[in-house]
């Protein structure tokens, strides 16, 4: 679960380990991301890992995936919900809205989710299928801003 330390991210994994699911968090800040683990194997068992993840870096995310593959036996299902926004107006009394703070929300929000969602698919593409449409594994994409 990308973004799974905080927000909508946090929900989703704390409704994912409470049906008895195994759940790596994949969140920059990895302080908040192992109090979340720690918080939830106490009550639930040694079921959830939390890595260090920017969505928007190629190499990290596809180091990520191969920990959960080595962890947990393979990926399953991923949930993209990392994303940031921003509070600036279009025009604002300093003028308008900088154009890098909108990119950022970009790079994040919508090509990290891509980032994940083809890599998470590349590792999925490796499971058995589960029926007989060969489906791998479910990738499930949020968006807010």
């Amino acid at each position: 679960v990308t973004g799974g330390a905080s927000g909508l991210g946090l929900a989703t994994v704390e409704a994912f380990v409470a049906k008895g699911a195994k759940v790596v968090i994949f969140d920059l800040n990895q302080q908040q991301g192992d109090e979340v683990a720690n918080r939830l194997n106490a009550a639930h068992g040694d079921n959830v890992r939390a890595l260090a993840v920017d969505v928007t870096d190629e190499v990290a995310v596809h180091a990520a995936i191969q920990q959960v593959v080595s962890l947990f036996g393979g990926l399953h299902i991923c949930v993209n919900c990392a994303g940031i926004g921003s509070a600036t107006r279009t025009v604002g009394k300093n003028g308008a809205h900088p154009l890098n703070t909108f990119a950022k929300v970009i790079q994040i929000n919508l090509i990290g989710t891509f980032n994940v969602t083809r890599l998470a698919a590349e590792a999925m593409q490796h499971n058995t299928a589960v029926n007989e449409d060969g489906e791998r594994g479910v990738i499930i994409n949020t968006a807010s801003v």
